[in-house]
């Protein structure tokens, strides 16, 4: 079977990056479409997988419009020439749209409750949409529900083996005894549009009060002030996860990264405005790792009873089983459904259950 998968963002590199090596190793053939975001070029080269590229995409919602037309021609171009079998991706609109072309099966899938745009347009084109079982909205037929969240794909324990790595400024000492790591974005997505996060003086704030307790780390989309740069981190993009696994909490205006880190034992608090649309976050806030902040305040008063809670890490790592108990292997699902399409969206909506064999 020829495959082609779009990538958007870099998270999505890693949603698929186990995918593509299983069903590489199976004997399929699988082409990579990816817009240059952020490190996403970076990551796909880090784990050998090529890729075309279908350029940097538009802020503006002009730009957007008209970049919709110009990556789904590139989407287009490569299934064509390349005679593939089946589209696969995360949200994407541009497989949806040269769908419309090819007229290939587009398999789509989704945890973002308020990426309203993409909705719009890859719902109505899509032959099978997967979400986690959580995920509050409802797309009717051609909807399949999965026992997991989409981080189980790539820090699942079967394909993720965290490293005790030594990063620069990583230390524990007795008047700073813990390490957080802070993650700023740069809210230009198309499902950004009219969110928020943290007030510039906000962030100036939190982190001079968590320099006084705590050795503090800083992940960026966008670019800091000078006298924040001291606080970067300066790693391989692929190494993120390692370094969330070993800090003690994460604080962030990123969904993805918080729940990244309460599924690899790490505490989390997130502020975004969209916080209460995702199902995702209401089922990690079933475990004492994840935390949604209301304001800034709320914020600051759950960081000082963490940064003041003892065993705080063995607390997470406790968590971290129940998730695991609790949540198949999505990795080697997909692996299944996409081998035995249109079969397996039967399977599907007949057994729901049928996903437990991928534990």
């Amino acid at each position: 079977m020829k495959i082609l998968i779009d990538i958007g963002h870099p998270a999505h590199v890693h949603y698929f990056k186990n995918v593509i090596a299983q069903l590489q190793n199976r004997g399929h053939t699988v082409f990579v479409v990816a817009r240059e975001k952020e490190v996403s070029f970076k990551l796909l080269t880090a784990y050998n997988i090529t890729f075309t590229s279908r350029g940097k995409g538009k802020n503006s919602l002009l730009g957007k419009f008209f970049y919709l037309f110009k990556g789904a021609y590139v989407v287009y171009k490569q299934a064509k020439t390349n005679k593939i079998d089946l589209f696969l991706s995360f949200a994407s609109p541009y497989n949806s749209l040269a769908s419309l072309l090819y007229k290939k099966p587009v398999i789509t899938l989704d945890d973002t409750e308020h990426n309203v745009f993409n909705h719009k347009i890859y719902t109505k084109l899509s032959s099978s949409i997967l979400t986690p079982k959580y995920f509050k909205k409802e797309f009717g037929a051609k909807h399949i529900r999965f026992s997991a969240t989409m981080e189980s794909a790539y820090l699942h324990n079967e394909y993720f083996t965290p490293e005790n790595l030594i990063f620069p400024n990583f230390q524990a000492t007795e008047s700073k005894p813990r390490n957080v790591l802070l993650r700023f974005v740069s809210w230009q997505a198309s499902h950004d549009i009219n969110q928020r996060g943290f007030a510039n003086s906000d962030i100036k704030r939190l982190i001079r009060e968590l320099s006084q307790v705590a050795n503090v780390h800083i992940s960026s989309e966008k670019n800091l002030p000078e006298d924040l740069k001291e606080y970067a981190i300066k790693i391989a993009p692929e190494k993120i996860h390692h370094y969330l696994k070993n800090v003690d909490l994460f604080i962030g205006e990123s969904g993805t990264m918080a729940t990244e880190a309460a599924y690899l034992g790490t505490h989390a608090i997130v502020l975004n405005s969209a916080s209460n649309e995702f199902g995702v976050f209401d089922w990690f806030s079933n475990f004492e790792t994840f935390y949604i902040a209301k304001n800034f305040n709320d914020l600051l008063n759950k960081v000082k009873e963490l940064l003041n809670t003892p065993d705080l890490k063995f607390i997470a790592e406790s968590a971290l089983k129940e998730i695991n108990q609790a949540e198949i292997s999505l990795t080697n699902f997909l692996v299944w459904f996409i081998e035995n399409y249109p079969e397996s969206a039967k399977t599907m909506h007949k057994n729901p259950d049928y996903q437990y064999r991928f534990k």
